[in-house]
């Protein structure tokens, strides 16, 4: 009923879904849904469970449940995941966490920092920003915090 009304002006009907497979096999009836219309890429040291959490995965194992490609499309978020390291001398990608990262000044959120946030602590030099090349994704630290995000560059790569 949504998809017929919103046709007259040319509208979309887009979803949300989940990328973790768990949640995916769950949370979804994929094939009721086929008729209607988020790292990039796995890292080589990833157990099997881990491996499901890419958008290369999630994509393809849409697909391999019925959902057509012409259908498919993956947004881009403009928020990153922050964690507290475990091993402050630990830098780099893959690190062990104790948990979310503090709330931040706006989002006032554990573990969820904005985008809008992230460009103030990399700009005012408190973050220290790297590149994946083998997940295709961005990273950034500081002594005691860690966080996952995308940027232009991985936008585009997507």
């Amino acid at each position: 009923e949504l998809k017929a009304a919103f046709k007259p002006y040319n509208l979309l009907l887009t979803a949300a879904v989940a990328a973790e497979k768990s949640t995916v096999e769950t949370a979804y009836e994929i094939d009721k849904i086929a008729n209607h219309h988020t790292a990039l890429y796995e890292h080589p040291q990833e157990d099997q469970y881990q491996i499901t959490l890419n958008q290369n995965w999630s994509i393809n194992y849409w697909i391999k449940q019925g959902m057509s490609k012409e259908k498919i499309s993956m947004g881009s978020a403009t928020y990153g995941r922050i964690f507290k390291l475990l091993n402050n001398s630990d830098r780099g990608n893959r690190l062990l966490s104790s948990g979310p990262g503090e709330p931040e000044k706006y989002t006032k959120e554990y573990g969820f920092i904005a985008y809008y946030e992230i460009c103030e602590k990399l700009n005012n030099g408190q973050w220290i920003s790297k590149y994946d090349d083998i997940q295709k994704s961005m990273y950034a630290y500081d002594e005691d915090t860690w966080i996952s995000y995308d940027n232009i560059q991985t936008i585009s790569i997507r």
